[in-house]
């Protein structure tokens, strides 16, 4: 989901920071958006991380200016689908990935 959204911003004309966990994959999606002929920044960040993200926005915004747009598609799955098998570390574990830090974080 986020590459696509990534992708759709860079052919409407924005600029987009590609951002996530694994470097490889960051640089994969950031070349998608350059073949649209967008400006792409690569920023590898786990999104767990509160100090992570607050560097990750610093590097756009001192890049860029100010942060005009998010997509948070972030996420984790659980290796037991199943709700009475999850502990409520793993749980927790889901939801900071997929929310908790974004959520808690102030974007200046």
């Amino acid at each position: 989901m986020g590459r696509a959204a990534a992708v759709a911003a860079a052919a409407s004309g924005w600029k987009v920071a590609v951002s996530g966990r694994r470097p490889d994959a960051v640089a994969a999606a950031a070349d998608d958006v350059r073949q649209q002929g967008a400006e792409a920044l690569e920023v590898p960040v786990d999104v767990r991380d509160a100090g992570a993200l607050r560097e990750a926005h610093d590097r756009i915004s001192g890049a860029w200016g100010p942060v005009n747009g998010l997509v948070v598609s972030a996420g984790l799955n659980a290796p037991r689908r199943s709700w009475s098998d999850q502990s409520m570390d793993e749980f927790a574990d889901i939801v900071d990935t997929g929310v908790g830090e974004q959520a808690r974080e102030k974007w200046r």
